[in-house]
């Protein structure tokens, strides 16, 4: 999950790619710019925040998903929303290979709500999609396992 923070993505995962031994798995967990929450809730979070003149963080779309920095006195902070096929495509690239790919988490709402009984609400729904799986497309959060063919 850390592979959201990191700016330089090709250079990280060129790194994780290059030391799978062959028959080893890469396995790696990100959040998904084809989710609910970045499809939906996040952009109408965005417009609340900046009708209540709150900071909002830059968001820019780049090969590998969407990318929303928020300044810091120490640089800044990013976070990425992965587009898994961008991502995929670079993995193969690297000579390894996609063996499975589920859900994660299918919202992390439960961050921004208030109210105890409505984040175990979400959470609740978050256990129940999660053990559903089905189609994972909306998920906010999706793990990826590659493997180095032996």
């Amino acid at each position: 999950g850390v592979l959201m923070h990191i700016p330089d993505l090709e250079t990280a995962l060129t790194q994780l790619c290059r030391v799978v031994a062959p028959g080893g798995r890469l396995i790696i967990g990100e959040n998904s710019c084809a989710s609910f929450d970045c499809r939906r809730f996040e952009p109408a979070l965005r417009r609340v925040k900046q009708l209540l003149g709150r900071r909002v963080p830059e968001r820019r779309k780049t090969r590998y998903g969407i990318e929303e920095w928020t300044a810091a006195d120490a640089g800044g902070l990013m976070v990425r929303k992965t587009d898994f096929g961008a991502f995929t495509a670079f993995c193969q690239s690297q000579g390894l290979r996609l063996v499975d790919h589920f859900g994660g988490q299918f919202t992390e709402t439960h961050a921004h709500a208030r109210l105890p009984w409505l984040v175990r609400r979400i959470q609740r729904f978050n256990e129940q999609r999660f053990a559903r799986q089905g189609d994972i497309s909306g998920f906010h959060g999706q793990i990826l396992v590659f493997e180095r063919p032996a």
